[in-house]
């Protein structure tokens, strides 16, 4: 087998793996991730290869590399960003005759307990969440299951936990139906978006069963307590 030839490392190699950190970092604190990610690629710009370098013509290529930057990206999702807009569109429409309500009101009945609340409250929300994603899902599930499920016990805390790591951490994760989120990934990698949909599901049902199991243990930990 040859040997790899080495690619040494430059001032953009570290560039770049800041930008990361500082998207990290603004995503904990809750920041926007805007000005860190287009600031980034300024940076990465100015350091690249100009056609004519130097000074005030390695300043405009930077931002012509954020012109291009936000051109790619505006090629790679547009598609994408409009199924999920028809989607919404389509949401409202239900929720205009009133069909939403409909939709999950058989739900109500196997709201019993607490941990039948969670557990059905949180399947409902993977469901819809994987036909409409997570963000639109929230408005169509929370509204008409969440009052019920804290009626019959579940803390509103638990509550939201059901919707977060069913919808935003499982489906969004998996996106089986829409694959918006794992057709950007397997472009990527340079390969199709069929052959990363298994491993992308297989990974969300792994780390979205522990997840599940460790916020049921706290919560019902927490319950138990009197805490909750």
């Amino acid at each position: 087998m040859e040997q790899l030839e080495q690619i040494p490392l430059t001032a953009s190699h570290w560039v770049f793996l800041l930008v990361i950190l500082a998207i990290f970092v603004s995503i904990g604190f809750r920041k926007g991730v805007i000005i860190p990610a287009l600031g980034g690629i300024f940076l990465l710009g100015l350091l690249a290869e100009a056609p004519h370098d130097g000074g005030l013509n390695q300043g405009i290529f930077g931002i012509q590399v954020v012109f291009q930057a936000l051109l790619n990206a505006g090629n790679e999702l547009f598609d994408i960003m409009l199924v999920i807009a028809l989607m919404v569109a389509m949401l409202k429409s239900l929720q205009q005759l009133g069909a939403d309500r409909l939709m999950v009101a058989p739900m109500k009945k196997l709201m019993v307990g607490p941990w039948t609340a969670f557990f059905a409250l949180g399947v409902t929300m993977y469901v819809a969440a994987a036909f409409f994603w997570p963000t639109p899902a929230v408005a169509l599930v929370g509204t008409v299951l969440i009052p019920v499920a804290m009626q019959v016990g579940l803390p509103a805390i638990g509550a939201a936990m059901a919707v977060n790591l069913f919808g935003h951490g499982m489906a969004l994760s998996a996106d089986p139906i829409i694959q918006g989120a794992s057709r950007l990934t397997a472009g990527a990698a340079g390969i199709e978006t069929t052959t990363l949909v298994p491993y992308t599901l297989l990974f969300s049902l792994t780390v979205g069963i522990v997840a599940i199991t460790l916020a049921v243990r706290n919560l019902r930990r927490d319950m138990r307590s009197g805490v909750l």
